[in-house]
Order: structure tokens, then C-alpha cells, then sequence
């Protein structure tokens, strides 16, 4: 059996969740729906921010315990979700209103008892549905007791139409809804037929002499449509003076005040180029105010843009091109683009409107007349280029001022700068100094590179930027002489290991590479071999020598080889060959040997000088080098000296 009907709670049925942000839901409807049926649409009105959602297709009603339409009624646990267009969750208020569609959904059977469980769903449904009605009915409109509605015209009838109450207090429906020049040709139209009734009139009453009676009527039918036709033309000019100016035209083309109420143009209206306008319309209502507005639009694409029509085929455009001259009790503006539809004549009666020319969201073309401007996001600068400008030159200070006509100065003037005074913090500016002056660090005040103070020099540039207020700090420093000195930090050129032998240039720098490169990172070893009193002669390890490569030399190589022997020897040439031995095993570190031709004492004169074997000539730490002489002269030189030179690859 389905549980009791529990009881209608004695509050508007009506959940409201405020403050959604794209929430999703599922958000319980909070009351019980009492629905019959599977016409889901009529349980509930959901609304958003005050728009009324569609069922289905803005949302979904249902319930976690199951279908709709197979639970027990009332349904206790109904829930509202998101959908469609709102798929990502609902933003605003929330209102989940109860909406029951009355129908009678169960039949009593004649001569048996109801169960009280039918009973009560039954009264609750109606109560419910009652309640609902209630809740709607308070949100119409209502007349005071006593009094009744008229039933409104069909649709047809009031379509574009505008709402009005009649003498009755009735609501009806009003003239057709027209821009601001047809309602001025109504209310002229409505003039022009006042007029013309009233001529009938008297032609009726002239021609009346022979019926008094006749006569009067017809007086009074005129005086009824004159009557009808002021109230006609009231009405119409009051529409247009809701959203336009009402002046009169003033053919006079001299820049002088066009009275009050008047305006006028300094040529023909066709190629007019300045606006002279009074600051009071011809309703008497002080405009200055809105009137200095006009000139607020700064660029091409939102130029305000005036419109002086007498009606819908009479009328000037024109748009300012200036900012508005204040006159007293007049103001003038100059204008382009004038364009003359019609005619207007000496004090006809115009209405002034005023509205932007171009696309909408043309933004500003420049920012002068803005002191505060702001971005709403990131600037792009579209291609082009945001540039500094140059400000009045500003003599040097211990407390430097720096003016607000721009953000490049040049500062003048030999006296030591210590701090800058504040500009506004985030403020960026450039200083080109004229000559000779200390910027003197102090760790807030004044930030330089290096914490150091700066000597500067005609030419120099600096950038500062400020901190906070009254702090600045150097972003950069670029010296107009930039190089460097023995005494002054700069650029410097790098040596080459050529020009770093050479030893005599005094304006590069000698970079390790190119000193390990010269001859200043070159070792050279000489070992003796034997005396000058010994005989030269053959074997590996001549005359016992070997010598240890330490390991200050370790990645090194050989690059080059000589000997000299103390007394010359004869016939035949005696060869030497340097042997690297690692790790005990020996490598010839010659691809050509060293030759001593006879005769000769040194290695610079033989005829075939010796070449380095690049696969054996690197050294490590610990590597043994022997001396081995392959050869000697027929008669034997005496004493021998050999040469290694080592140097970084």
C-alpha cells in the first residue's frame, strides 16, 4: 500500500536557489507535485533570472525513485536539470514554481466507501492546485474592488500598437508605434485636419443662415475635431519630445546666438561645416549639460552623429568633428558630412536627435582627453608600435623631478642624482644624460646595477623603473661608449691565440682558449740525453733517460720536436725517435723521425724536418717518454739535447 498523503504545508509552493554559477543540479523542486497524467510541462514553471525556461528543451523534470508517470502521487522527490542551451548549468536565480493543471483524475464508484488515503489525495490535489492559483493570481495586475476590466480588442487589432488607459480607466490599445518622424507628420497631419475642420465649420456656418439649428452642429462638430486634433498632436509630440530634442530652425548663417530655443548651420544646410545650437530647447528645458556630451566619441567609427528633421522627408545630417565651443548660452560645434533630405524653412518646427555614426565597438582612437585610462585585458598592439615620448629637458638634482608631459628626458647639468621623485608606481621612463654626473645607489631609493655607483657620460642612456612610490630601480644601462677600459666596465673585443702571441694589442681580451692556444700555453721540456763528453750512440732509452709526464700536463699533445747536439758528427745522419710507453706499452710518437744531417749541430737545419704522429701524440699523467736514437753519424757526434713542446688541444 502507497504511504499516507502527507500534508499540504501552508507556504507559497515555491523552491528559489540564489546565487547559481553554472550549476548543474539537480536541483529538488522542494515541494510536492500532485500532476496527473504525463503532461510534465503543466506541473511545474521553472524560471531563470526572471525568463520563463521551456520544459523539455531548457530542462528536464524527473525523480531518482523512478518514471514519472509510474510513482505513487503525491511525488515527494522531484528534481529540476539542466538542459539544451543550459546543458552547462544555470546562472542567477532559480525559481521552481508549482504549475498543476487542474483535471479530475479519479471517479468515485456510487454506494462504496472512499479510503481515506483517496480522500485526502484527492483534497490535497485540489487544495494544491488552488494554492498554486493563489500564488499566480497575486503576481497580475489588479483593479481595486468594485471596479472592472474591459475585455481588450483581439490580437489583430492591438498589434504594434502601444497600451494606454481611456477616460474610463480602461486599458486599450493606442496609435500605431511609429519612429520619431512619423509621429511628427501624425501630429502635423493631425494639425492640418483640425485646420481643415475648422474651415468646414465655417463655411457650415455660413451657409447656416437658413437653418440656425443646422449651423450650430455643425460648429460644434469643428470645434469637437479641433478639439481631437490638438489632443491628437499633443500626444504625438509629446512621443517624439521622449526621445528628441524639439528647436526651431533659424535660416540665419552668421556664428552668432540662435536664440533660445533655435538652432542653425553657417551655410547652406547641404554644406554646412559648424553647428550653432541654443542650450535651451523650445520646450524650455536647460540641455547644456547633455549637449556638452556630444563631442564624448573620439574616433571615425564613433563620431556622434546629428540628425535636425522637420519631419520624415525634411531633414540634416551632420557629425562632429570638434569639441564643443561653450558660446554662453549657446554652444557650436564643426561638423563634416552634411547631407540635406528635403527642405527646411525660416522657424519651422525640428527635432534634434543625436546617436554615434559607424560600426558599434569602435573604441577610441586616441586617449588624450582620457587622464585614467584603463585596459580590460591584454593589449594587443596590432602590428604597430607603442612608442615613449619626449619630455622637457630636466636639470640634474640630487632629488631629481621628472615632468608628466612625457617618458624620455634628457638630463641636463653635471650635479649627482641620489633619488627621483614619484611619478606614479609601474611608471616607466628613459634618461638620456647630456654630460658627466654619479648616480648614486642607495638600496630603495635608487637601484643601480651591481649596487654600485654610475659615472655617466654624454650620450649615456638609463631606464627606470618605479617600484614603489618614490623607488625606483635601473632596468638598464647602455653607455654610449660602450667599451671597456682597464678602469671601466664594457664591451671588449676577444683576442685571437694568434694576436694573443703576439702580445702587443691593448684593447682585447685574452680568453683561456686563445691563451692555451698561443705560445703562452705551450710547455716545452728539454731533456739531455747524453753529456758533451759522451759519444752519441744507438738504442731505445739512450743513454738511460726516460722522463714522467706530471699531471699539470695530462691532455696535452705534442706539437712539436728538436734536438741539438754539442759537437757535430760526420758522414751518415743520426735519426731520434720519441717513444710514448703507457701503461708499458711503447708508441712511436713520430711518423718521421728526427734527423741531425752531418756536419750539423741542430735540428733546424736537417733536410727532412720531423712530423708528428696525430695518433700517438696526446699525453696522461704518468706516461713515461723515452729517447731513442735509431741511428748515428760514422763519425760520432757527442752530446745530446732533445726538445718536446706540449700544448692543449
Amino acid at each position: 500500500m502507497p504511504d499516507p498523503v502527507p500534508s499540504l504545508p501552508d507556504t507559497e509552493r515555491r523552491t528559489r536557489y540564489s546565487g547559481l554559477s553554472s550549476n548543474v543540479g539537480p536541483f529538488s523542486v522542494g515541494f510536492d507535485l500532485y500532476g496527473s497524467s504525463t503532461d510534465y510541462a503543466q506541473w511545474v514553471e521553472v524560471w531563470l533570472s526572471g525568463v520563463k525556461l521551456v520544459s523539455g528543451t531548457d530542462y528536464t523534470l524527473d525523480s531518482p525513485s523512478g518514471t514519472l508517470s509510474a510513482l505513487a502521487r503525491p511525488i515527494t522527490d522531484a528534481r529540476v536539470t539542466p538542459a539544451g542551451a543550459y546543458a552547462a548549468g544555470f546562472t542567477g536565480t532559480l525559481d521552481i514554481v508549482g504549475a498543476f493543471r487542474p483535471r479530475r483524475a479519479t471517479q468515485l464508484t456510487e454506494g462504496q466507501g472512499e479510503p481515506a488515503r483517496s480522500a485526502n489525495q484527492t483534497y490535497t490535489t485540489i487544495i494544491a492546485g488552488l494554492r498554486e492559483f493563489w500564488d499566480k493570481f497575486a503576481r497580475v495586475t489588479q483593479a481595486p474592488p468594485g471596479e472592472t476590466m474591459n475585455v481588450l480588442a483581439a490580437a489583430a487589432t492591438r498589434a504594434s500598437r502601444y497600451a494606454k488607459f481611456d477616460s474610463s480607466g480602461h486599458l486599450t490599445h493606442g496609435e500605431t508605434v511609429t519612429l520619431i518622424e512619423s509621429g511628427a507628420v501624425a501630429a502635423a497631419q493631425s494639425a492640418t485636419d483640425a485646420a481643415a475642420s475648422a474651415t468646414a465649420a465655417a463655411s457650415s456656418a455660413s451657409a447656416a443662415s437658413t437653418s440656425a439649428s443646422n449651423a450650430s452642429t455643425s460648429a460644434s462638430n469643428a470645434s469637437t475635431s479641433a478639439s481631437n486634433a490638438a489632443t491628437s498632436a499633443t500626444a504625438a509630440g509629446a512621443a517624439v519630445a521622449a526621445v528628441a530634442f524639439k528647436f526651431t530652425w533659424k535660416t540665419d548663417q552668421t556664428a552668432t546666438d540662435p536664440t533660445s530655443g533655435g538652432v542653425k548651420v553657417n551655410a547652406a544646410p547641404g554644406s554646412a561645416t559648424a553647428l550653432y545650437i541654443s542650450e535651451t530647447d523650445a520646450n524650455g528645458n536647460a540641455i547644456a549639460a547633455e549637449i556638452a556630451r556630444w563631442d564624448d566619441p573620439t574616433n571615425a567609427a564613433g563620431k556622434a552623429r546629428v540628425k535636425i528633421a522637420k519631419d520624415a522627408t525634411n531633414f540634416l545630417l551632420l557629425t562632429i568633428t570638434s569639441n564643443v565651443t561653450d558660446q554662453g548660452a549657446w554652444d557650436s560645434f564643426t561638423v563634416s558630412g552634411a547631407s540635406l533630405t528635403g527642405t527646411l524653412a525660416n522657424n519651422d518646427t525640428v527635432y534634434v536627435t543625436v546617436d554615434t555614426a559607424g560600426s558599434d565597438g569602435g573604441g577610441l582612437a586616441n586617449v588624450v582627453e582620457d587622464t585614467t585610462p584603463q585596459l580590460g585585458g591584454t593589449l594587443d598592439t596590432n602590428s604597430k608600435q607603442v612608442q615613449f615620448s619626449k619630455g622637457a629637458d630636466v636639470a640634474s638634482a640630487n632629488a631629481l623631478v621628472l615632468g608628466a608631459d612625457g617618458n624620455y628626458f634628457d638630463i641636463t647639468g653635471t650635479t649627482a642624482i641620489t633619488s627621483i621623485g614619484t611619478l606614479k608606481v609601474g611608471s616607466v621612463v628613459k634618461l638620456h644624460f647630456d654630460g658627466a654626473l654619479t648616480l648614486t645607489h642607495h638600496a630603495t631609493d635608487l637601484i643601480l646595477p651591481g649596487g654600485a655607483n654610475i659615472t655617466t657620460a654624454a650620450g649615456d642612456e638609463a631606464e627606470f623603473v618605479e617600484y614603489a612610490a618614490g623607488d625606483w630601480i635601473c632596468t638598464n644601462y647602455s653607455k654610449a661608449d660602450p667599451s671597456a677600459t682597464e678602469t671601466v666596465e664594457g664591451l671588449v673585443e676577444l683576442a685571437t691565440a694568434a694576436e694573443t702571441t703576439t702580445g702587443t694589442d691593448a684593447s682585447r681580451a685574452v680568453t683561456p682558449d686563445g691563451l692555451a692556444g698561443s705560445d703562452y700555453g705551450k710547455t716545452v721540456v728539454s731533456i739531455l740525453v747524453f753529456d758533451d763528453s759522451q759519444d752519441c750512440v744507438t738504442g731505445d732509452g739512450a743513454g738511460d733517460v726516460f722522463w714522467r709526464v706530471p699531471a699539470v700536463l695530462n691532455g696535452y699533445n705534442l706539437v712539436a720536436v728538436a734536438a741539438q747536439v754539442q759537437t757535430a758528427g760526420t758522414t751518415n745522419t743520426m735519426d731520434i725517435q720519441i717513444a710514448r710507453i703507457r701503461s708499458g706499452t711503447p708508441a712511436d710518437m713520430l711518423s718521421t723521425k728526427i734527423t741531425i744531417d752531418s756536419t750539423e749541430i741542430d735540428t733546424a737545419t736537417a733536410a727532412t724536418p720531423a712530423v708528428i704522429n696525430g695518433a700517438n701524440d696526446d699525453v696522461a699523467t704518468g706516461d713515461q717518454i723515452r729517447i731513442d736514437v735509431d741511428a748515428v753519424h760514422t763519425t760520432k757526434a757527442k752530446g745530446l739535447m732533445v726538445e718536446l713542446t706540449f700544448q692543449l688541444p
